[in-house]
């Protein structure tokens, strides 16, 4: 594994030899019910400010009717809602390979998980995706590439923009075979999706089980956001804090 420069085909894709298979079936139980909801992200370094995840934040507790646990993994909790939980992350990550840290049994989650990009806008309600509905027990949600117009050389992909888990224990082997190897990993692996792509054996997609809840901007939001849509994703450029749209400036806010 640690020779490969690019990962094999999607088709015939191998796992680390390191890695065990943390995936080898969903479990056909429903996720607990009486899990508490979490809502989880992530900052790190200078790219984005305490103002996206204060508005994440906003965001989220305007368009649910539930109770939640909102946590930020981040190396700077300067000017956070005093609301947010903070996870400190661990130092000597690169990148957004800090996301890793989120499979950390040590980070204590447990729960109903919900991890979130920053640079995605919530407008409309989320419930069942919160409740995890449709989640099996066991699974492992995150959306497939192809409907991310930055992403269509990479088709049949993952992409870690929303992750949804809840056996924290299940999944601890993403972050404990890389804490152990991440220098060697990321000298062959570009990306820390190319990583959940090869430890991830038939993940679950977001785009299956919350048809037409999410929506690429650059592919389908630049004018408004459409009916049935309640999150809009901005997996490259440009994001919220640009404004490229009018309806953005009603939306994106405390």
């Amino acid at each position: 594994f640690f020779l490969m420069i690019r990962r094999p085909p999607r088709s015939t894709q191998s796992r680390s030899s390191a890695a065990s298979d943390v995936y080898k079936r969903q479990e056909v139980d429903s996720t607990d019910e009486t899990l508490p909801i979490n809502v989880v992200c992530v900052k790190w370094g200078k790219r984005y400010s305490a103002t996206y995840v204060n508005i994440l934040l906003a965001g989220v507790a305007r368009h649910t009717t539930l109770p939640f646990n909102f946590y930020c993994l981040t190396d700077d909790p300067t000017d956070l809602d005093p609301s947010v939980k903070v996870l400190s992350l661990e130092e000597g990550w690169t990148g957004w390979w800090g996301k890793t840290c989120l499979f950390s049994e040590k980070l204590g989650l447990k729960g109903r998980n919900t991890y979130i990009d920053l640079d995605m806008i919530i407008t409309a309600n989320i419930d069942d995706m919160l409740s995890h509905k449709n989640v099996p027990r066991d699974g492992f949600v995150l959306f497939r590439t192809d409907d991310f117009f930055c992403e269509q050389s990479n088709r049949g992909g993952y992409n870690s923009s929303i992750i949804q888990w809840s056996n924290q224990k299940k999944f601890a082997q993403i972050y404990e075979v890389l804490r152990g190897s991440f220098e060697v990993v990321t000298k062959y692996v570009m990306r820390f999706d190319y990583w959940l792509e090869m430890n991830i054996k038939n993940a679950l997609f977001v785009q299956d089980l919350y048809p037409e809840k999410t929506a690429d901007y650059v592919s389908r939001c630049k004018e408004s956001v459409p009916e049935k849509v309640a999150i809009v994703c901005f997996p490259r450029l440009p994001k919220p804090d640009d404004f490229p749209s009018e309806w953005i400036r009603d939306v994106w806010k405390l």
